[in-house]
């Protein structure tokens, strides 16, 4: 959700200077493109930009400074996510037990459910450090979380709805309450 907000806002950011740069007064060209008969301005000024290496019309000029931008917001996602995957390397294993007893004894969480989850992400996405707080979304954008669901349901032999699946968070507790919240419905 992140990347597509940081996208859309990029994007309209370019539209609106390109808007800004393309209304420049001293921008013509000859006499048949301009757009004498809407009450907007003439189309000359839509149509030329000057750069570095010519002309380019509005729409290449606007892609080229949305791309640049998306560019830099990529290198940006790509530092951040690399101090991340940084700080997750460097963090001790924890083993299942102790994973428990940190992080979900006092809770209405079994330990069997909160094991089952941690190995399933484990195997899955080859994340054996991981804390509740790990958001798998943001760790693995190309992930489908509804497949981790799937995996999930098939280890403990239930089935979340697409409603259940919408809720979710990303994080790692938000899958281990939701399985624990399934396995308790199923069983009253």
């Amino acid at each position: 959700m992140f990347g597509f907000g940081a996208i859309l806002i990029t994007l309209l950011d370019c539209i609106t200077l390109a808007l800004k740069y393309s209304f420049r007064p001293n921008r013509t060209l000859p006499q048949a493109t301009t757009n004498s008969a809407s009450h907007g301005p003439p189309a000359s000024r839509l149509t030329c930009l000057r750069s570095g290496n010519g002309t380019l019309n509005f729409y290449q000029w606007c892609w080229r400074q949305f791309a640049d931008r998306v560019r830099l917001l990529e290198k940006y996602l790509d530092g951040r996510m690399g101090a991340c995957w940084e700080e997750i390397e460097n963090r001790p294993i924890l083993s299942d037990a102790d994973f428990y007893l940190l992080h979900y004894q006092d809770t209405d969480v079994s330990r069997d459910t909160c094991v089952g989850v941690r190995r399933i992400i484990c195997q899955q996405l080859k994340l054996c450090n991981t804390l509740p707080s790990d958001k798998l979304e943001m760790l693995f954008p190309d992930i489908d979380i509804a497949d981790v669901c799937y995996e999930i349901a098939e280890e403990f032999w239930i089935t979340f709805n697409k409603a259940q699946i919408h809720e979710l968070t990303g994080t790692v507790d938000s899958l281990i309450r939701m399985t624990q919240r399934t396995i308790d419905g199923r069983s009253s």
